[in-house]
């Protein structure tokens, strides 16, 4: 498995994971601050956090309309998630696969522990 491959995966992870904690606070966040996944992280912005950012931006600081956002953006998210997880099993040694699984099984368990 190639290293920048992981890279991206394990962004992508990051990203997710903090849109989920994004997620579960955002109701807990002042009017006006809204946070996403770091577009900066990557020299190529990625496609899903430009959707996310987009849909924040539409919010205009409105609290129910940045949640609302920030609900579709952590579901365009798992969208991406789900679409990249079994490409990437496909292409990893069973050893990898295993730790792979184990990761996503502690990350499930951290998402369903911070909604509310």
């Amino acid at each position: 498995m190639s290293k920048p491959y992981l890279k991206s995966v394990r962004r992508r992870r990051q990203q997710l994971l903090f849109l989920s904690a994004a997620w579960a606070g955002s109701l807990l966040l002042p009017a006006g601050v809204a946070y996403t996944a770091d577009p900066g992280v990557s020299p190529t912005p990625d496609p899903v956090e430009q959707k996310a950012q987009a849909l924040l931006d539409k919010a205009d600081g409105s609290t129910s309309a940045m949640a609302a956002a920030t609900y579709e953006g952590a579901r365009l998210w798992d969208e991406e998630l789900n679409r990249v997880y079994p490409e990437l099993m496909r292409q990893l040694p069973p050893q990898d696969q295993a730790i792979l699984k184990e990761s996503e099984k502690e990350w499930i368990k951290f998402r369903d522990s911070n909604r509310s």
